[in-house]
């Protein structure tokens, strides 16, 4: 079975509970990382590509999360939000998108690391 399809259900079945019920904010910092998705995206869709700062996080007085976290979730998050939007599945498609985008590089990362042990060129 090609390794796309596989990636594909799989990210399908890991995130059906979404879907189904919504976001889940068991965790204790669910809220934060969907604030920062949320203000990186409105920052990007007004024209700052890559938003180091956001500015309305912490009511108005700002945060330097992407020093710490890394921007690429929100970046798909934020290209994917006007298509989510438009199809009313907005929070799913974008955790889609990052679980199959997370799949397809893991597994390209593990594909080079397991060439590398062959004994065989």
């Amino acid at each position: 079975m090609n390794a796309g399809v596989v990636l594909g259900v799989a990210a399908v079945l890991l995130t059906l509970p979404i879907l189904l019920r919504g976001p889940v904010f068991v965790g204790h910092d669910t809220r934060e990382h969907l604030d920062f998705g949320r203000y990186f995206a409105e920052q990007f869709w007004q024209g700052d590509l890559d938003p180091r700062w956001l500015a309305d996080m912490n009511n108005g007085l700002g945060s330097a999360s992407f020093f710490v976290y890394p921007p690429f979730p929100s970046w798909v998050y934020a290209l994917l939000l006007p298509v989510a939007q438009a199809v009313h599945l907005g929070t799913w498609l974008s955790v889609l998108g990052i679980l199959v985008c997370g799949g397809l590089a893991a597994s390209q990362w593990m594909r080079d690391a397991t060439r590398k042990l062959t004994p065989y060129p």
